[in-house]
C-alpha cells in the first residue's frame, strides 16, 4: 500500500512523541490517513513470533490462541500490503520485506516505549508554585534578575509574581496568602515566626519640588524640618514605615503635637509637587517620581532600614529556599 502524501507529511513533521524514525512517522501517519490503527501490541506480537518463527509457542508467551495470533499478523500484513512471513507446513520463515520490517519496527516500539516512559516522568515532577508578593519600586530591579536566574535553574519551578501596595502586602503575608514577600523592613517584622534575607540597605529621603530651596542641596539635615510642614506615612496604611520614621525625626529634635499624613505615596509627590510641604519616603521611590520632583537625603542617609524577603518559618514549601540562594547570588 502506497500513501505518496506520506514524504510531504514527513518533511513537515517533527518530534511526534520522540517518535523520530521513518517507520515511526509512516505508522503514525498511516493510522491518521486511513483510519486504520496499527496495533501497537499486535507489533509485539510480530516481533516475538519473528525471533521464535512458531505459532503455538509464540501464543502459548502471550497467553492469546493461535487464531487470534494469526489473526492480528495477517492484519498487519493486509495493512502494509505485503507478506512479512512464508508459512510452511510446519514452520516459518520470514520473508526479505519481513526482515528489514522487523529491523525498523523494533527501532519504533524502543522510540515508543522510550516516549511512554518520558511521559510517567513528567507526570512525577509536578510543578512547584512559588507565590512572591513584593513592593513593586523596592524590588522591581532585583526581582527582575532573580527571576530570570530562577528559570534558568528551576524550570520546574512555577513563580507567581503578585504587586502590592505597602500595607496590603504585610496583610496579605500575615494571613498566609504568600510563600515569600519582599518588603521594607523598619523593624516590623516578627523574627520569631518569620526568617528574613536583606537584600539590600535603603534610606530616607526629603521629598519637595524642584523649586524648593531644598532641590539644591546634597542632604537635608534633620533641623532643617522644623520650621517645614512635614508629611508623614499614614499610621494605619503605614504601620511600621510611620513608627520608624516619626521616631528618627523626634529622636532627631523634631517634635510635634499633631503631624500631616499622606495616605498613599502618590499622594506623598503630589503634595510636595503642589508646595503644600515636603515628605519622607524612601529613597528608592525615585523610581516611580516624575523629573520635577527631587528626594533629597535626611541626614546624609543615616536613617537606614533594610529591603528584605521574609517567609513563615513553618512554610514547608522547597522553592522557597531556591529562590533565596538565587537573590543572595545576584543582589
Amino acid at each position: 500500500m502506497s500513501f505518496p502524501i506520506l514524504d510531504f507529511l514527513r518533511n513537515k513533521s517533527h518530534n511526534i512523541f520522540r517518535l523520530q524514525t521513518k517507520v515511526a512517522y509512516d505508522v503514525y501517519l498511516f493510522e491518521l490517513i486511513t483510519g486504520c490503527p496499527m496495533n501497537i501490541e499486535h507489533l509485539r506480537e510480530f516481533m516475538i513470533l519473528a525471533e521464535n518463527l512458531n505459532f503455538s509457542i509464540t501464543a502459548e508467551k502471550l497467553f492469546v490462541t493461535q487464531s487470534s495470533l494469526s489473526r492480528h499478523i495477517a492484519s498487519i500484513e493486509e495493512q502494509l500490503g505485503a507478506p512479512l512471513f512464508i508459512r510452511h507446513y510446519h514452520s516459518l520463515e520470514l520473508t526479505e520485506i519481513g526482515s528489514q520490517f522487523l529491523i525498523d519496527i523494533s527501532k519504533v516500539l524502543r522510540d515508543y516505549d522510550n516516549a511512554l516512559q518520558n511521559v510517567d516522568a513528567a507526570l512525577s515532577n509536578t510543578t512547584t508554585e512559588l507565590r512572591i508578593g513584593y513592593l513593586d519600586a523596592a524590588a522591581r530591579n532585583i526581582l527582575a534578575k532573580t527571576v530570570s536566574q530562577m528559570i534558568q535553574r528551576y524550570p520546574d519551578i512555577q513563580l507567581m509574581l503578585l504587586p502590592y501596595e505597602y500595607g496590603d502586602l504585610n496583610i496579605t503575608l500575615s494571613h498566609g496568602a504568600l510563600d515569600l514577600a519582599l518588603i521594607t523592613d523598619f523593624g516590623q517584622v516578627d523574627q520569631t515566626e518569620y526568617d528574613t534575607c536583606c537584600i539590600f540597605e535603603d534610606h530616607l529621603s526629603v521629598v519637595t519640588n524642584s523649586a524648593h530651596p531644598f532641590a539644591k542641596l546634597s542632604s537635608v539635615s534633620t533641623e532643617l524640618l522644623a520650621e517645614e510642614n512635614v508629611y508623614l506615612p499614614d499610621p494605619v496604611a503605614f504601620s511600621g514605615f510611620y513608627e520608624f520614621t516619626k521616631q528618627y525625626l523626634e529622636d532627631n529634635g523634631i517634635k510635634k503635637d499633631v503631624w500631616d499624613y499622606f495616605p498613599h505615596i502618590n499622594a506623598a509627590q503630589l503634595f510636595s509637587l503642589a508646595g503644600r510641604g515636603v515628605s519622607i519616603l524612601p529613597s528608592h521611590m525615585i523610581a516611580n517620581a516624575t523629573e520635577d520632583i527631587c528626594f533629597i537625603p535626611l541626614d546624609n542617609g543615616a536613617a537606614t532600614f533594610d529591603i528584605v524577603a521574609t517567609w513563615n518559618k513553618d512554610n514547608p514549601n522547597p522553592a522557597i529556599q531556591h529562590f533565596i540562594s538565587v537573590l543572595s547570588g545576584t543582589n
